[in-house]
């Protein structure tokens, strides 16, 4: 799979625009949920997250614009936006070193990836500005669990979140970087009136990039059945989908 890195802003229209009908890293951990039955994951089936998440590329393509997001995710969307600059300016701070904007990465016509910031030559920079309070409380805790254990940020990752753990594999491995730093990261716990960044406020895990993961295969499959999907859907003759020949009686 070649990439290509766009030079467009991330949030703007010409963005939105490009992510419509795509795989992406945000989501691309659905296609690796597994069925629940046995005998569905013996022959090879899509798991049902899978199948939603591919049915939700074909609409964007089929409607030729983004499918809506449930509302609870807007203000904590919006939330992150507000403050992901901040978030970054603190950690260029503390490592003393500057990272790049990232564009949109581009594999073909159905694949995209958008890093919040690059670093360096081999590294991707992560961030999740924490809306809900709690949830800030509990990675640090999972961190601290995690690190007893002797288990590194790859561990910790995919014991929280599996779609944040696939996000940033797939990141780096759209990239082609070897490592990543995701960061979580609570505005209120930095005192603005003298600019302290408390210890608690950022939660810095450094990622390496695990090469066993199958993103190509994944793809390839989930492309070939919205492809399959998209053939039967223009090649259906029928206005209405079930009629029965009652209705011409």
């Amino acid at each position: 799979m070649e990439w290509q890195e766009l030079d467009i802003e991330q949030n703007s229209d010409e963005w939105y625009r490009l992510r419509i009908g795509r795989f992406t890293a945000s989501a691309i951990g659905h296609l690796f949920t597994e069925p629940r039955s046995n005998k569905a994951k013996a022959a090879g089936e899509l798991s049902q997250g899978a199948k939603k998440y591919i049915a939700k590329v074909v609409t964007e393509r089929r409607h030729g614009k983004p499918v809506v997001k449930p509302l609870e995710h807007v203000a904590a969307i919006a939330y992150g936006n507000i403050y992901e600059k901040e978030a970054v300016e603190w950690y260029e701070a503390y490592h003393e070193i500057e990272t790049q904007q990232a564009g949109f990465f581009a594999g073909g016509e159905w694949l995209g990836a958008s890093p919040d910031r690059l670093i360096g030559n081999n590294g991707v920079l992560e961030i999740k500005c924490c809306y809900e309070k709690t949830v800030h409380t509990e990675r640090i805790a999972l961190w601290l669990d995690t690190q007893e254990e002797g288990g590194t940020g790859n561990d910790f990752l995919l014991k929280y979140d599996k779609l944040y753990y696939y996000q940033v594999q797939f990141q780096m491995y759209c990239t082609q970087r070897k490592w990543a730093h995701w960061v979580s990261y609570d505005p209120d716990l930095v005192t603005h009136d003298n600019l302290m960044l408390k210890a608690q406020a950022m939660l810095l895990i450094e990622l390496e990039f695990d090469d066993s993961i199958d993103f190509e295969g994944k793809a390839n499959k989930a492309i070939e059945h919205a492809q399959k999907r998209l053939r039967q859907l223009s090649e259906m003759k029928t206005p209405i989908i079930g009629r029965t020949e009652k209705f011409n009686k």
